[in-house]
Formats: structure tokens, C-alpha cells, sequence
């Protein structure tokens, strides 16, 4: 049998291990954040790169997801932002 599952781990005041998997800021921000809180002993961050899509792809996943009204006002938005 493996090591104390984290219910014991908690009830018995042994500290908690974290691992963190991310591709972007958000889960470097999220460790920052756990690593403040009680009882957190180690924080490890994998961070893997973020693997950008060709556009044509984009724009495909975009249409089947969210359809024409989807893909309008994702459009949109970019001319706003621009």
C-alpha cells in the first residue's frame, strides 16, 4: 500500500505535498497562493508550454464549438481589443 492518502495525511497535522501541472500563469499564481496556506509543506510547479494551434485550426475548433454567433463575437472582441 502506497503513503497516508491526504485525509490521514490532514487529520494526523503532517504537512500536504502539492504538485502544480499548468501551461501558463495561472497555475504559477496558484502556487504562489499554496504555498502560504497552513500546513502546505512543498509546492512543486510542472510547467509545460503552452502548444499554439495554425489558425485555420483555431477557427475550426472556434465554429464547431461555439457556432457562427460564437465565432462573431469572438471577432468581434479582437477589433475591440485592437
Amino acid at each position: 500500500m502506497g503513503g497516508p492518502d491526504a485525509r490521514v495525511a490532514g487529520l494526523a497535522g503532517d504537512p500536504f505535498r502539492v504538485v502544480v501541472l499548468t501551461c501558463d500563469m495561472l497555475g504559477l499564481e496558484t502556487a504562489a497562493r499554496l504555498d502560504r496556506v497552513p500546513g502546505v509543506r512543498v509546492v512543486a510547479l510542472c510547467n509545460s508550454p503552452h502548444r499554439r494551434l495554425p489558425l485555420r485550426r483555431r477557427i475550426r475548433r472556434v465554429w464547431r464549438t461555439r457556432g457562427l454567433a460564437g465565432f462573431v463575437g469572438i471577432l468581434m472582441h479582437k477589433v475591440r481589443r485592437a
